[in-house]
């Protein structure tokens, strides 16, 4: 989930390459694209990739520079506008929550995070 993944022309692959792409931007999608419980999910999803593999602080650093959209904005970027967004327009609490949540877990522990 938090890097694409690389090699070969398997359809295994390109499926999972997709499936990122869409939780990522589910992640930062409302109220576009996706809903209060679609963003908290997606946030959740990306927050335990982070945390639940061996090397937690180099997914840290993948998803630090993941692209997401059309204009291919990093992902860090564009989780912390969307947070802005969320307080400014008053999105539901799982929006707020979600991003929160990703937010602290992506730059706790993490030096390239936070500098």
């Amino acid at each position: 989930l938090v890097s694409p993944l690389r090699g070969g022309s398997d359809p295994t692959r390109s499926t999972l390459n997709q499936l990122a792409s869409e939780i990522k931007e589910k992640c930062i999608g409302w109220p576009d694209d996706a809903d209060g419980p679609a963003v908290y999910y997606a946030s959740g999803l990306l927050a335990w990739a982070m945390t639940n593999t061996a090397t937690p602080k180099n997914s840290r650093q993948r998803l630090l520079s993941a692209a997401v959209g059309e204009n291919a904005d990093l992902l860090f970027s564009r989780t912390f506008r969307a947070l802005g967004r969320a307080d400014r327009e008053s999105a539901p609490p799982e929006v707020r929550i979600g991003l929160l949540k990703l937010l602290s877990i992506w730059m706790h522990g993490s030096t390239e995070t936070i500098e």
